[in-house]
């Protein structure tokens, strides 16, 4: 089995980038049984309808090959982290296909402004996880806000994006 566990697929207001159909397509055509998409998205899946419309898509796309899950993204707000936690128990991949893999956090705000960049929130997610019982996944995107350089951004040389000059 051959597993993608760092899937970005876009659809919605990015659908020119990549789309879950294509992309689950793809994963098929590749040999990949399974697909973790990170839904740092436009809009983010950091509510429950969000990634209601990712399930769909992956629905739609008809490509039983490939198992999609997503990581639903928590943010600093420990009322949405308690959402989020929700979201998986009701929508886990053990419960269902299309699933719920985990919870994703940046700590950066590589894309779209998710990033929980304060070291004490960071904190507040984990304990707010800790408190409400998760025992799933927890993905971390570990970057340090102070070294994201956006006026660097160079896709030909993607490490510009987070060089210290």
């Amino acid at each position: 089995m051959v597993i993608d566990p760092h899937a970005h697929f876009r659809d919605f207001k990015e659908a020119r980038k990549q789309t879950v159909k294509k992309g689950l397509e793809e994963a098929r055509d590749s040999g990949v049984s399974a697909v973790y998409d990170m839904l740092n998205t436009d809009p983010p899946g950091t509510e429950e309808d969000i990634v209601l419309q990712r399930f769909k898509l992956a629905e739609d796309a008809k490509v039983k090959e490939v198992t999609y899950g997503v990581y639903v993204i928590a943010t600093k707000d420990k009322e949405q982290v308690k959402r989020a936690v929700g979201i998986y128990r009701r929508n886990n991949l053990h419960m269902r296909r299309p699933g719920v893999a985990g919870i994703k956090i940046y700590l950066g705000h590589s894309v779209n402004k998710l990033g929980v960049i304060i070291v004490e929130d960071q904190f507040g997610v984990f304990e707010t996880l800790s408190s409400e019982g998760y025992e799933g996944v927890v993905a971390v995107h570990p970057e340090k806000q102070d070294y994201i350089k956006d006026e660097l951004w160079n896709p030909l040389v993607p490490i510009l994006h987070s060089c210290v000059v």
